[in-house]
């Protein structure tokens, strides 16, 4: 997850609109996350347990089905699935 703020103010409507296919735009959530993306070229590995063991209090946020679906779909576009 990165701040949109880090991207140039005239490519932020692209992230924001779904129109690149490396990112996945996130809407700011009050004054605890704010507006982001997440760029899909630099995921990592990490270790399951490591989300597992993380105690509830630990998360931030989570995603709604709706956006959990849409981050599948922008996944799947990145990696050229159904071309």
């Amino acid at each position: 997850m990165r701040p949109l703020s880090e991207i140039h103010a005239n490519s932020q409507g692209n992230v924001r609109h779904y129109r690149t296919r490396n990112t996945f735009y996130l809407e700011a959530l009050g004054d605890t996350l704010p507006e982001s993306y997440v760029d899909f070229r630099r995921m990592d590995r990490i270790q399951k347990v490591l989300i597992e063991q993380a105690p509830p209090e630990s998360r931030a946020a989570s995603l709604t089905e709706e956006a959990r679906l849409a981050l599948q779909r922008q996944i799947a576009i990145f990696f050229g699935y159904g071309r």
